[in-house]
């Protein structure tokens, strides 16, 4: 083989492993962004329907990515309980957009049966009427969902979040870009 080709194709092997090296620390840098909001108070807790069969909730957190790497999430799949007792499983298909370079909304959508409130006992009736005791009703989402970004992407991406109804009581709105 000639010099010239050894030369050519060490090149391209560098070209080829030094994108692959930029890609990986892009994901990188999406994969913080999500992590470090999911740590933080939703910006916005929205309590969207109430009724005899229906407590729907939406959580919305700012995930700011500063990376280059927008994502498409989708097939979100999350149990949720209340005080370690099961009340609900979510499954949503709606796509959220992650943009790069910038803050996007990844909203999270709660919906309770009042029926299976019941399941979390009287005792924590108090939880939710008396203000102060807010910080005894636990709420805990877990599951996972699936992301696209580019030509990577991944599924089953866990999601562990743990908040107290006083949070999302306090919570208020962030400035959105």
């Amino acid at each position: 083989m000639k010099t010239s080709y050894k030369v050519i194709i060490g090149l391209l092997s560098a070209g080829v492993i030094g994108t692959g090296i930029y890609l990986w620390n892009q994901y990188q840098v999406l994969y913080k962004a999500i992590n470090d909001a999911f740590t933080k108070k939703p910006s916005i807790g929205k309590l969207n329907d109430i009724s005899l069969t229906n407590i729907d909730i939406v959580l919305v957190y700012n995930i700011s990515n500063q990376g280059i790497l927008s994502a498409v999430v989708t097939n979100q799949n999350y149990d949720v309980t209340i005080n370690g007792k099961s009340v609900s499983s979510i499954k949503n298909n709606t796509p959220v957009n992650l943009k790069a370079k910038g803050i996007s909304q990844f909203p999270l959508t709660v919906v309770l049966n009042p029926e299976n409130l019941l399941k979390i006992g009287f005792n924590n009736l108090k939880s939710i009427l008396v203000p102060s005791e807010r910080k005894n009703f636990v709420i805990r989402i877990k599951g996972s969902f699936s992301y696209n970004a580019g030509i990577l992407s991944g599924k089953n991406y866990p999601l562990d979040i743990t908040f107290t109804l006083a949070d999302l009581t306090t919570t208020t709105p962030a400035p959105t870009s």
